[in-house]
């Protein structure tokens, strides 16, 4: 019985922190799919370069930041590379560094480092349809982020939907 009652307190700690954060992934739209448990879409290449702002409906430390995405043009056919830049809410530089595809994949991965700091962190950035009715070729796409420490637990990972400017 004390080892039944031990499982399950560890198995409420493990869900009880993903619980709270629910009520931000239903801000997609009125269920909780197709993000973050939908297919990616092809990553949109061709619409990513610009301003994102970070959309969070709680207070967390990438809320209202912006990334600046940049295609990096170069002659392998195999590799996209994405120049990414964050800056935090009042317009300072927070960090940067470059993201990656290899070809046909679907997100793209990279490392930012922050300013005057070796701290870095792990980026992924990826694309899904806001609707759930919807495909790929619809156009109706979310842009989303996850943020991961470098050497963190899964469990750290904090992930966010983009709104371009």
């Amino acid at each position: 019985m004390r080892q039944f009652l031990l499982h399950t307190l560890i198995l409420l700690g493990a869900i009880l922190p993903t619980l709270s954060s629910a009520g931000e992934i239903k801000s997609l739209g009125d269920d909780l799919f197709p993000w973050p448990w939908g297919t990616e879409c092809p990553f949109p290449w061709k619409e990513i370069e610009g301003q994102y702002t970070i959309q969070s409906d709680s207070p967390e430390i990438f809320s209202g930041n912006n990334l600046v995405f940049d295609v990096v043009k170069q002659g392998r056919d195999d590799l996209k590379f994405l120049k990414i830049t964050q800056f935090d809410s009042r317009g300072i530089l927070y960090a940067s560094g470059d993201g990656y595809s290899q070809k046909d994949q679907r997100i793209v991965k990279g490392i930012l480092r922050v300013e005057n700091s070796n701290y870095e962190y792990y980026i992924i950035v990826r694309s899904y349809v806001k609707d759930k009715r919807n495909n790929c070729d619809s156009g109706q796409l979310v842009t989303a982020v996850t943020f991961s420490p470098l050497h963190g637990k899964p469990c750290m990972d904090s992930s966010y939907v983009l709104e371009k400017r």
